[in-house]
């Protein structure tokens, strides 16, 4: 009767945000709990966002920084033995399944934060679809009102697999309207092989198919960069953080974008590249990222990479194409002008040009 209370309940809210809220209050009210926790993956699906954890505790429903989760994400999360051991749990643990015996009441992380908040007792209800981390939901009880007995283990254990199924197939709901009005809000007039979205964290929002496609082959060929929550090519990477910091540093149209040539699969064909810092309207800036777009200032760099120019030297050519002088492209890039009077030796040499005025006319017949 529980299980199908529950599920009913989970069933029944069309967002997110009301299943997380109407399903706490459902368990806690079939669980005898004074308190509950549910906490959603983060974008990779390995672990939990606890910053955005909704809380249901003395009976406020609230998010984020209070009283209860406040001291819990400044100190007491690296103390959580739940977090040490989250992979390795099973789908439904209580206390005694966490901590070692006879370390829960020698614990700093029990004594100065469980208890005097009146937690004596948890239960956590892992949700997972497949490797996938889909969330955790916890109820708490205090000493007074008793643990949880092997049946209300065996009870949640059975709404577990429901629930996941549920809280999966409303995230990937939830993130297809969020691509779908994010694509909508970008407006991209280029036509691609493939196309990327990345989050300021550089985490993927969107990718078409050929996009996804392409991204793997460029880690196949190109040295890539391993902090990024997503696998990207290091020169990838190297300028969407430029991006972003000419973006913080000076005044910027809505638009700041950057071409380079990158390297695809086994072979290491050449792959264009636009990058594009965009500012929706009404949302975070986001990176786009076209692959072969029909632009004709990657049928430039292109050109110039079949010059034998490196990419410093098709960004400085790039950036005179655009009009800027010697000591704003330093500026912009962040060289001497020693180190720019090398490089323009270099691409006058690879163009065959001896003047500025040659560099400009060779260019622009490039283009």
């Amino acid at each position: 009767k529980d299980v199908l209370l529950v599920t009913n309940v989970a069933l029944s809210c069309t967002e997110i945000e009301d299943m997380r809220r109407q399903l706490s209050k459902c368990l806690m009210t079939v669980f005898r709990s004074d308190n509950s926790a549910f906490a959603l993956a983060g974008s990779s699906f390995r672990e939990l966002d606890y910053e955005r954890t909704a809380i249901i505790y003395q009976g406020v429903y609230s998010h984020g920084n209070n009283a209860f989760s406040g001291p819990y994400l400044e100190r007491y999360r690296r103390l959580d033995p739940y977090n040490r051991r989250f992979p390795f749990l099973p789908p439904v643990s209580t206390m005694e399944d966490v901590f070692l015996p006879r370390e829960l009441e020698t614990s700093e992380y029990y004594n100065d934060f469980l208890r005097p908040h009146a937690i004596d007792h948890m239960m956590c209800l892992l949700l997972k679809s497949g490797d996938r981390v889909l969330g955790r939901l916890s109820v708490t009880r205090s000493r007074h009102d008793g643990n949880f007995t092997p049946r209300e283990k065996a009870k949640a254990e059975l709404m577990v697999p429901a629930l996941s199924k549920i809280l999966e197939e409303k995230m990937l709901l939830e993130q297809s309207r969020r691509q779908i009005d994010l694509l909508k809000s970008l407006s991209v007039d280029l036509v691609n092989r493939g196309m990327v979205i990345l989050s300021q964290s550089l985490e993927l929002l969107y990718a078409d198919e050929e996009g996804e496609r392409i991204l793997f082959s460029l880690n196949a060929a190109e040295k890539f960069h391993e902090g990024a929550s997503v696998p990207l090519p290091e020169e990838l990477y190297r300028h969407c953080r430029e991006l972003q910091t000419l973006s913080r540093e000076q005044d910027h149209p809505r638009t700041l974008e950057r071409r380079l040539i990158l390297k695809a699969g086994r072979t290491g064909k050449p792959m264009p590249v636009l990058v594009r810092l965009v500012r929706p309207l009404s949302r975070p800036p986001v990176f786009v990222v076209c692959f072969d777009p029909d632009d004709p200032g990657l049928t430039l760099a292109q050109s110039l990479a079949e010059a034998g120019l490196t990419r410093r030297e098709r960004e400085i050519a790039g950036l005179i194409l655009e009009g800027l002088e010697n000591a704003e492209i330093c500026d912009r890039l962040f060289i001497s002008a020693r180190t720019m009077e090398t490089h323009l030796k270099s691409i006058h040499r690879k163009l065959n040009v001896h003047s500025r005025t040659g560099l400009l006319h060779r260019l622009m017949s490039l283009a």
